[in-house]
């Protein structure tokens, strides 16, 4: 297989991740100040949603990183 067809096989699959891991976070903290909360809270990331956090960041590197090598392959 050549190295070309494996990049994009890493870039579909690892997007997919990302898109999920993505969606598994807590959607509702940024919202509140929209809708006249106070956003004056301090909010940390603890236990398994900073997993999360750090594997969505990873996923992103891996990401850019694989697609800035696939322009230089052919």
């Amino acid at each position: 297989m050549p190295l070309k067809t494996i990049l994009q096989v890493i870039l579909v699959t690892d997007a997919v991740f990302m898109v999920t891991l993505i969606l598994l976070q807590n959607r509702g903290v940024a919202l509140s100040s929209t809708f006249g909360g106070d956003s004056s809270v301090h909010y940390q990331r603890r236990g398994g949603e900073k997993v999360l956090h750090y594997l969505t960041i990873m996923t992103a590197v891996i990401f850019v990183v694989v697609a800035f090598i696939s322009l230089f392959v052919q």
